[in-house]
């Protein structure tokens, strides 16, 4: 399971450094690796791309706290015992 976690995540860094242009490492190594990814016929081979503003980070949405429970009535743990009757022992 971990393998495939790690696996994905260097398809998916490969795949952001190709599209980024930023490293030509990276795009050689998914041409090597998958020669039929970037060979479309008819595609003009793309220079590198110039570089992608980057992009504003969101502001972290403050985490709500939970409001306290409201207070239940506790019920008691232990079951008083209910005393049963029992019939007297037969006279002889």
């Amino acid at each position: 399971m971990a393998r495939n976690t790690y696996t994905c995540m260097f398809i998916i860094a490969m795949i952001s450094l190709t599209l980024g242009g930023k490293s030509e490492a990276g795009r050689n190594l998914l041409q090597t690796n998958n020669p039929s990814f970037p060979t479309i016929p008819g595609m003009p081979i793309i220079p590198n791309m110039p570089n992608i503003p980057n992009i504003p980070s969101i502001p972290t949405i403050p985490r709500f706290t939970m409001p306290p429970m409201p207070s239940f009535p506790k019920f008691p743990t232990t079951i008083p015992s209910i005393p049963f009757f029992t019939p007297p022992p037969p006279k002889n």
